[in-house]
């Protein structure tokens, strides 16, 4: 008479399907959720916020100054110089850094900390925000960089 043997564990077959299984469901999870999506709207809400604070930080300038605006704000955009946390006392790396951008270093550290800038912009003196005024002297401030064809702009 022989005698059975009775193993105790999971065959190789049974293995390699609970291995496809997961992997499938892995791959169903990781389309729905969409990493670069989620970066993407990250970015987009730091490129809100940004522009959300110096638009606050001028408004708050022009209280300060009786509603007048900065001479140097014009009615056409004009890029937003990166002047880091320097203030209008320092000086600027060189005499052309900003070179037409417009440099807002008189909010500094009064109304900002420093000028935000957007981290996927690659000229080192650009924030990768425009600043204009419209004909009734309100503010309109715009982000270049937005992601997921979204129009990022405040006035």
């Amino acid at each position: 008479m022989k005698k059975f043997i009775k193993y105790k564990g999971f065959t190789l077959l049974e293995i390699l399907l609970v291995v496809a299984l997961v992997g499938i469901l892995a791959g169903i999870v990781l389309v729905s959720i969409n990493p670069n999506r989620q970066l993407a709207q990250s970015r987009n809400l730091q490129r809100k916020i940004d522009i959300d604070n110096i638009y606050n930080a001028i408004e708050q300038y022009t209280v300060k100054n009786k509603g007048v605006l900065p001479s140097s704000i014009t009615s056409n955009y004009t890029e937003i110089c990166y002047t880091s946390n320097l203030k209008v006392t320092d000086s600027l790396p060189s005499t052309d850094y900003c070179n037409g951008r417009l440099d807002l270093r008189f909010l500094v550290p009064t109304y900002l900390k420093e000028i935000p800038k957007d981290n996927t912009v690659n000229p080192v003196n650009y924030t990768g925000y425009d600043l204009a005024k419209t004909s009734n002297n309100q503010i309109t401030i715009r982000s270049n960089g937005a992601e997921l064809n979204q129009i990022i702009i405040i006035n």
